[in-house]
């Protein structure tokens, strides 16, 4: 398995490391997730990215926030599949 590039971004003033740790691609797109090091709240951050744009997208996130998205994006799953029945 190829092991995945961390990469540093300048973060409203911090420089950060951020650390790959899962990666979905598609055929136009892909999105990754990983580990923050070197920011004071922010650990996780969120890298989306597609041949329309001229660069990713990356959030960084705390824990929190990431739950609260993996939260609401179910919700909408979840009433995706209720629609069906």
């Amino acid at each position: 398995m190829k092991k995945k590039k961390d990469f540093s971004v300048v973060w409203h003033g911090y420089n950060v490391k951020c650390s790959p740790v899962g990666r979905q691609e598609y055929s136009n797109c892909y999105i990754e997730s990983g580990r923050v090091t070197g920011h004071p709240t922010d650990t996780i951050y969120l890298r989306v990215c597609n041949d329309d744009m001229p660069e990713p997208s990356i959030l960084l996130l705390r824990p929190d926030e990431a739950e609260a998205i993996i939260w609401v994006l179910s919700g909408v799953l979840w009433c995706q599949e209720m629609e069906k029945i």
